[in-house]
């Protein structure tokens, strides 16, 4: 069995793990004394290097995509950006101070806790479209005090 997941697997350590693997899924699937055995634990070394196969392929994709972040972040521009959106974070969090708490609690709801009107609304007692409403005055009123600091159309 080792010799035919090495078949599949890159490398020789790679090629144990998936016959271990393919051991505790037999295992586990309680067919212990069947007729089929030797074809049953071939079959799960097959599935066991495929799923190997796939986990590995995952793991390269998500280390190329870190890996264009970092990339990403030691760019200057992106630095820049960085700054500008902290500034306008503080900018918008200071402007939250002016709201009354019941638009600030929806506004937290909706945003952070991505929540629909109808959920607001049982959370806080009311109806969706009051939620809906005082969520439309709170954007109004962070838009104002936003664009006077920023100067943003």
């Amino acid at each position: 069995m080792l010799l035919f997941a090495r078949q599949l697997a890159p490398n020789q350590a790679d090629a144990e793990d998936i016959v271990q693997d393919a051991f505790r899924r037999y295992w586990k699937s309680n067919h212990l004394e069947d007729e089929n055995t030797i074809s049953l634990l071939f079959g799960s070394v097959r599935w066991a290097a495929l799923d190997h196969i796939r986990q590995n392929e995952r793991r390269r994709k998500r280390e190329v995509l870190a890996s264009q972040d970092d990339r990403a972040l030691n760019d200057s521009h992106m630095f820049e950006r960085s700054m500008e959106k902290s500034e306008l974070s503080d900018q918008v969090q200071a402007a939250s101070q002016g709201l009354t708490d019941s638009q600030r609690q929806i506004v937290v709801l909706k945003v952070w806790g991505e929540m629909i009107y109808e959920q607001i609304g049982k959370t806080l007692g009311i109806s969706p479209n009051t939620a809906s409403s005082r969520y439309r005055y709170a954007l109004a009123a962070l838009r104002k005090v936003v664009r006077k600091d920023c100067y943003v159309n």
